[in-house]
C-alpha cells in the first residue's frame, strides 16, 4: 500500500516512524513478523493527525500501547502500528491523578504513592499502560478500574471530534466497553478519583502485590497475562487446570506450570504455535465442562 499521505505528514513533522520494522518487540509476548509502517507520536495531537489521515486515506492501522494483550502475525501486518509508549505523562489533582494514554500503569501507581493517593495500588507491576487498561477495565486482587476511573477524553476517528468520556459512558461489563471492537474509538487521557492515605502503608500494600504476583504468575517468560476471558461465574484457569493442561507445549509455546490461564513464549513460539494451543485448549474445555472459552488476547493479522 502507499502510505504516502502518512509519511509526507510525518516527515514533514518529525514523527518518528520505520517501515518494514519487527513487531514482537512491541508486545509482551515477543510474537510477531513485521508490519509495514509503524509510527511514534510524541504528542496528543500528532496521534490524533496520524489517526486522522489513516482513515480518511483508508489505511488499515491499529494502536497499541505496551501491547500486553495482544500479539502479531507470524508474517507482514499489512497496515500501520500506531504506538503510543511515548505519551506517557502523569501529573495529580488534588486527590485525582491524569494521565495520558501511553502511561505505564506501574508509574502511575508509583506517582500515587508519592503524592500520598491510594487506590491504584492493585495496578502495580501490571505490565500495560493507561489506555489499554481503560478500554478493558483492568482489574487484579478484587479491585478494577471502573472503581476509580472518573473520566476519559477521547479521540472519535470517525467524526474527527475529540470529548469526554464520563465513567458510565466507559459501558463496562465483563472485559467489555465502549472501546470493544471499535478501533475508531481512541482513550486519550483519563482521571483517576483516588483518596487520601499513608505514603508507607501505601508502599507497603504494592509491595505486598508485587510479591504475590510473583509467586502465583510466571513473570520470567514472555506472555500476555490472562489468554481467556472469565466465564460467567467460572474461572477459565482453574477449568484449564482440572482438564490436566498445565506444561501442554506447542512449538515454542506452553501453558504456564504456575497459572494454567496464562501461556508462555518458552523458546521462540510463534503465532501459528499460539493458535493451535488456543484452538486446543478450547477444544478440550468444550469437551471436559461445557464451557465456551473466549480469548481475552487480540490477534492482529
Amino acid at each position: 500500500m502507499d502510505y504516502r499521505a502518512l509519511t509526507d505528514y510525518l516527515g514533514k513533522n518529525e514523527v518518528h516512524y520505520e517501515r518494514n520494522a519487527k513487531t514482537s518487540s512491541l508486545v509482551s509476548f515477543r510474537i510477531g513478523g513485521t508490519a509495514d509502517l509503524i509510527v511514534y507520536p510524541d504528542t496528543e495531537g500528532e496521534l490524533a493527525q496520524v489517526l486522522k489521515i489513516s482513515h480518511e486515506n483508508g489505511y488499515k492501522y491499529v494502536v497499541l500501547g505496551n501491547g500486553t494483550n495482544s500479539f502479531f502475525c507470524d508474517g507482514n501486518y499489512g497496515g500501520a502500528v500506531i504506538v503510543t509508549s511515548r505519551l506517557n505523562r502523569i501529573y495529580t489533582e488534588g486527590d485525582t491523578l491524569v494521565a495520558e494514554c501511553g502511561a505505564s500503569l506501574t508509574e502511575c501507581a508509583k506517582v500515587a504513592m508519592e503524592n500520598g493517593l491510594c487506590g491504584m495500588e492493585f495496578l502495580f507491576g501490571i505490565p500495560g499502560s493507561v489506555g489499554g487498561a481503560v478500554c478493558m477495565n483492568a482489574s487484579a486482587f478484587g479491585s478494577s478500574v471502573s472503581d476509580i476511573l472518573r473520566e476519559s477524553r477521547v479521540i472519535d476517528v470517525e467524526n474527527n471530534s475529540i470529548y469526554v468520556l464520563g465513567a458510565k459512558e466507559h459501558d463496562y461489563y465483563i472485559k467489555h466497553s465502549a472501546f470493544s471492537g471499535n478501533k475508531n474509538l481512541v482513550a486519550l487521557e483519563s482521571r483517576f478519583h483516588l483518596c487520601k492515605g499513608d505514603k508507607e502503608a501505601i508502599r507497603a500494600k504494592m509491595s505486598d502485590f508485587l510479591k504475590r504476583r510473583s509467586m502465583s504468575q510466571p513473570l520470567d517468560f514472555p506472555s500476555a497475562g490472562s489468554v481467556f476471558k472469565r466465564p460467567r461465574g467460572l474461572y477459565a484457569s482453574k477449568l484449564i487446570d482440572e482438564a490436566g493442561l498445565k506444561g501442554l507445549t506447542l512449538g515454542g509455546v506452553s501453558v504456564s506450570e504456575k497459572h494454567a490461564g496464562f501461556i508462555i513464549n518458552k523458546k521462540d513460539g510463534t503465532a501459528k504455535d499460539l493458535l493451535k494451543l488456543i484452538e486446543i485448549i478450547k477444544i478440550v474445555i468444550r469437551h471436559k465442562s461445557g464451557t465456551e472459552l473466549e480469548e481475552e488476547i487480540i490477534y492482529m493479522e
